[in-house]
């Protein structure tokens, strides 16, 4: 099984692994010198192959944080960066018993589009013996291409979101998605947490064009930030009507702003 891969530009690639209706986005950065991988899918593929057909630069692998979803094919990088805050994160998430349960809860959601080679896939996921703690200048620097980190915990407390200023790309992981994030899950920070991290996000809104999200849409406006802020704002208000129930097999309250919504504890 092979991603599909999206050409953005000469050098910048979209690797795209789903299974059915869930869909997870990683991407591609080709500098003059290196390459840089941001994230790593769900392992159903070896993305570290793929980035072989398309570079023959070193590529480093950033993880914007430590989900099995954005770390799949992780171990198969030379070198891997992540926040150190998330290392918890990924511990649990590469545990045996959270690997099975996820089988578990994805035969249920798409059954037989998770199919058994998937299954295998994901009950063999292995985590990286060595995670690299992020560069202490914020920075990657691809030879006449730099793609700056900018730190923004709610989803988990490590998550962080990679600006290429010069292309106007933010690849804004599962911070900003067409659809929702999820505060709900267990390490996932607070609402005004994720807020301030999305008024972070604003400061840098001149130098964005395209948002380049971890799941659903391969490309979204920077007006979904604006979305998210409004949402956060109506629950800290009280404004929003907020219902009760369960989010990705975790309890949760849900708060819906036009055609997006804020899963919280």
């Amino acid at each position: 099984m092979k991603p599909q891969i999206i050409k953005i530009d000469d050098s910048t690639y979209q690797l795209v692994e789903n299974i059915g209706a869930l869909v997870t986005n990683s991407h591609l950065i080709i500098g003059a010198e290196k390459a840089l991988m941001i994230d790593a899918g769900m392992g159903l593929t070896d993305l570290r192959e793929a980035a072989r057909t398309l570079t023959d630069k070193q590529a480093d692998l950033v993880c914007t944080h430590g989900h099995y979803d954005h770390m799949g094919s992780a171990c198969r990088f030379d070198s891997v960066y992540m926040s150190h805050q998330d290392l918890a994160v990924a511990q649990e998430h590469f545990s045996q018993s959270f690997l099975s349960r996820m089988s578990e809860m994805l035969q249920a959601e798409f059954g037989e589009q998770f199919t058994a080679a998937a299954r295998e896939a994901t009950l063999g996921l292995k985590m990286p013996q060595v995670i690299s703690p992020l560069p202490l200048d914020q920075s990657f620097h691809l030879g006449g291409r730099r793609i700056d980190m900018i730190m923004t915990p709610g989803h988990t407390p490590g998550s962080i979101c990679l600006l290429d200023a010069d292309r106007g790309y933010l690849f804004s992981n599962d911070t900003v998605c067409s659809r929702g994030v999820l505060l709900n899950l267990p390490y996932s920070c607070d609402v005004a947490t994720f807020a301030s991290s999305l008024r972070k996000l604003n400061v840098y809104r001149d130098k964005m064009q395209t948002l380049f999200p971890g799941h659903h849409n391969h490309q979204i406006d920077p007006g979904y930030i604006d979305k998210y802020q409004a949402c956060a704002q109506g629950i800290a208000e009280g404004s929003l009507t907020v219902v009760s129930g369960e989010s990705f097999g975790e309890p949760s309250y849900m708060a819906v702003y036009a055609d997006i919504a804020i899963a919280y504890r």
